[in-house]
Formats: C-alpha cells, structure tokens, sequence
C-alpha cells in the first residue's frame, strides 16, 4: 500500500472455511476498497517501472561494491542478501575469530546519517548493517552510498587504528 495499510492472506478454500466455523474475526482495514486500491496502484507502479529488474541489479552492482570495499576493511566479514536488501556484518578479530562488533556498526550506522544516509544495524551483536532502500534506488545511488560508506569507513578505521 505504500503506506496505506494493506494486508492479504492466500489459503485454499476449505482451511479459509474451517477458519470461519472456528473463530470470528474482525480486522479494521479488512475487506477496505480503499486499502485494495492502494495495493492495486503500487504493484502497477512496481510493473510498469520495472522495479524488480532494477532491484535486482541494483543490488547486485551494491554487493560487488561492498565486496570490493570488504576487501579493504577486514572488519566487513559478510555480505548477504537479495536485490536491495542486504545485510553486511561487521566483526571483530579477537584470538582469531571473528566477533560481532556492534560499537563499529554503530559508528559506521551514524557515520552514514551525519553525511545523509539512513541505514539501520540489527541481528544479536547489533552488528549487521541493514541496508534496504527503496525500489527506485539505483545505480547512481548506489554509487553515492557505496562512496559514502568508503569515507566512513576510512574514518572509523583510521580512529581505530591510532
């Protein structure tokens, strides 16, 4: 829905039938024409933009970036995920292993915001950079993220390193 709220539950027909001679149930946003609209007028967008091609290989033009950034800072010890959603978890070596390094995902998470980017860290260790933009996002965009991150991470690498 794009921000409208919109929900859909696909099942066959007699599990649906069982539901309803077993529960009631009631939802404020189920069945709204409204709602259907909305999620009607994003997957058109979604087709007719071709969003899923170019999250694709958007994303894939993203992972070769990071990859290659990966290379240059150890702490990037994977890199995971599908078309823009990506996952990149930074570590730590401690007695030769690799631990979550939360502190650093943090820092490069407010690096990113004080040049303009938002991304998020989750996962246990708080170490995973989450980094999901929109379906528009494209190479240029990524080329600009991926440059912004280089920068950030230069920085991080250098404060730690002294």
């Amino acid at each position: 829905g794009n921000g409208y709220p919109v929900a859909a539950m696909v099942a066959r027909h007699d599990v649906l039938a069982d539901f309803g001679t077993r529960s009631r149930y009631f939802n404020t946003f189920g069945g709204s024409s409204a709602a259907m609209a909305a999620a009607s007028a994003v997957l058109d967008v979604i087709e007719s933009e071709n969003l899923r091609d170019n999250a694709l290989s958007t994303g894939r033009s993203l992972q070769e970036g990071l990859t290659n950034l990966a290379s240059r800072y150890p702490m990037i010890s994977d890199i995971r995920g599908t078309g823009l959603f990506i996952g990149v978890e930074i570590t730590r070596e401690v007695n030769d292993r690799h631990e979550p390094a939360g502190e650093e995902a943090s820092a490069i998470v407010n690096g990113l915001r004080e040049r303009g980017v938002l991304i998020s860290a989750s996962g246990p260790g708080a170490n995973v950079l989450k980094i999901r933009p929109p379906l528009p996002f494209g190479n240029a965009e990524a080329a600009l993220l991926l440059n912004l991150l280089d920068d950030t991470l230069r920085s991080i690498h250098c404060s730690i390193t002294i």
